[in-house]
């Protein structure tokens, strides 16, 4: 909210972009991460693919895709508000392609 105004849904891909669950005093390490995973998985470079076959192949990322898309990877709400050492599973997972 900013002047009585809702500014974004706790869903909304706003909230994903700017905001990050900090109730375990660890929002700016998660915010971190969160940022760090989705610019490695954007990156078009040699390991594009490998990397996202890996986020694919790997049971704990599964927990984190949105189910309503079967043949494309939309991360969920679960995924912005992961514990810490989920995220820092799933950038150690992509970080070398």
């Amino acid at each position: 909210m900013w002047k009585g105004q809702q500014v974004c849904g706790i869903t909304s891909q706003n909230a994903y972009d700017y905001f990050t669950q900090n109730d375990d005093g660890r929002g700016k390490e998660r915010g971190e991460l969160v940022s760090s995973i989705l610019l490695l998985l954007e990156r078009r470079d040699n390991g594009y693919q490998s990397r996202w076959d890996k986020v694919w192949a790997d049971a704990r990322c599964q927990q984190y895709k949105r189910p309503d898309h079967d043949d494309h990877w939309i991360w969920n709400f679960k995924f912005y508000n992961a514990p810490v050492e989920d995220l820092k599973h799933i950038f150690n997972l992509i970080r070398k392609g």
